[in-house]
């Protein structure tokens, strides 16, 4: 609402002004927030196979060898469903190999509240924080190659979105990207891991307020957006978890 407020103010400030009053009034534009938030954009096991390879591609001097740590990332946010923001303040401290937890701290989380996502002791997450141990407590696990903080990958990310759909990174000095149209049509956003992360976990059986811990939302309202589970997903946890269990005795 504040922004809005400032956007119009802006706008009936210019010379000449750009309009001379809010649309946003009762008989005027309304905008449903629900449904401008929720996406439902799923990430494909093909898509993902496509992202690792293309992060392999983007491994070479040209990229600055960004692409080792970008497949580490995807994998982590595949793995977790953490926020981008979380994911890379992580630190090797913050792994609990003892309980195979990460901590994420109060002050790196988007509600405040600390949580412990729990990784799979022989799983891909656990083999890339292994790789990454010899940093010292103090090394950012997605960080750099040397463990340092790294605030944004936004390169990065827009390189492998390109590759993996197609396309051919281009970026001059001037103008930064010129892919801009070719990454709307794509409209693949790193947010998107997240949501999918959610929605396998539902898929294989977790229960909506384990997820909600596991994302770190206040409200599970939240959680319910998040999630977009196939009709065939449905089908087969079904089979699994109801259907094919033993009988455990009849009812009274």
């Amino acid at each position: 609402m504040v922004a809005r407020a400032h956007a119009i103010n802006w706008g009936r400030g210019r010379t000449p002004p750009t309009f001379g009053g809010t649309p946003f009034h009762r008989f005027g534009v309304k905008i449903k927030t629900k449904v401008e938030t929720k996406r439902d954009r799923r990430v494909s096991p093909d898509e993902e196979r496509r992202l690792l390879e293309s992060a392999d591609i983007l491994n070479c001097a040209e990229h600055a060898f960004a692409g080792a740590h970008m497949r580490d990332r995807i994998v982590a946010a595949l793995e977790t469903g953490c926020r981008l923001g979380e994911m890379l303040k992580i630190q090797n401290r913050h792994v609990l190999w003892d309980t195979h937890q990460i901590v994420i701290r109060a002050e790196h989380a988007k509600d405040a509240e600390s949580r412990r996502i729990p990784f799979e002791p022989k799983g891909r997450l656990s083999q890339l924080l292994k790789r990454r141990r010899f940093l010292g407590p103090n090394g950012y696990v997605f960080g750099t190659a040397t463990g340092k903080y790294q605030d944004t990958i936004r390169t990065a990310w827009e390189s492998l979105v390109l590759l993996a759909h197609g396309f051919e990174p281009t970026r001059t000095r001037a103008h930064g990207r010129v892919n801009r149209e070719q990454l709307a049509e794509i409209d693949r956003h790193w947010h998107d891991l997240r949501h999918e992360a959610a929605c396998r976990s539902l898929a294989k059986g977790l229960d909506l307020r384990a997820i909600q811990l596991l994302l770190g939302h206040a409200d599970l309202k939240t959680t319910q957006r998040y999630l977009d589970v196939t009709d065939e997903e449905l089908r087969r946890t079904m089979h699994e978890k109801l259907w094919s269990r033993p009988a455990t005795g009849k009812c009274r």
